[in-house]
């Protein structure tokens, strides 16, 4: 089980040429299911309460995850949208850190690919481009309820490279994850491609602690 606060940031994301730049804010919320995230833009403030149901988070997938868990982006019946970039800064506050990403997808498929978690351009994150097979060489993968279409390496819809992650998971999230070591108060930034291929019903979760 989860346990303690979660804390939610969303910093930066853009499709093609396009961007959105967001100065991130962040707020502690004590429930686990409601993830309380205030976005500033060159508009103005704006607040965003956005409902993570329990099951998402509290399961056997992610009871490897320990102390503080902050929540980068939540996605809920989002419609079709073409690869788009998403960037964050992360403060560590362990010197061992977990991020994990939670997907469902039930009329189509999620593409990810390229995600990359760097400190002073090293890279920490193995295997972005999932371009190595097995998955499970570089990434622990969980699927808790045996979800149909579960995620997997393909090439069906890349970014770059040859390969990318094409998930389908129907009716539950399956999970992706890669542990870490980082330095305590050190910034780290995230960031990944993400292509929605349907919807709705689907969802997509990144976590980390």
């Amino acid at each position: 089980m989860i346990a303690g606060c979660l804390t939610a940031v969303f910093l930066t994301s853009h499709s093609g040429g396009s961007s959105s730049s967001v100065d991130s804010s962040t707020t502690t919320v004590p429930s686990a299911s409601s993830i309380a995230t205030t976005l500033t833009t060159t508009t103005g403030s704006t607040t965003t309460t956005v409902m993570v149901p329990s099951s998402v988070l509290n399961n056997t997938c992610t009871a490897i995850m320990s102390g503080t868990i902050t929540t980068l982006v939540y996605l809920s019946d989002v419609a079709i949208f073409p690869y788009t970039y998403f960037q964050y800064l992360y403060v560590a506050t362990s010197t061992s850190t977990t991020m994990m990403l939670a997907l469902r997808q039930d009329p189509s498929y999620w593409c990810l690919d390229d995600i990359s978690v760097t400190n002073n351009s090293s890279q920490l994150w193995q295997d972005g481009g999932f371009e190595q097979s097995p998955l499970t060489q570089y990434y622990t993968y969980c699927n808790p309820n045996g979800a149909s279409a579960s995620g997997s390496i393909s090439a069906t819809c890349t970014h770059s490279g040859s390969y990318s992650f094409y998930d389908g998971s129907v009716g539950y999230s399956d999970y992706l994850s890669q542990t870490f070591t980082t330095v305590v108060g050190s910034t780290y930034n995230i960031t990944f491609w993400l292509q929605s291929m349907g919807g709705p019903a689907n969802s997509f979760l990144v976590i980390i602690s």
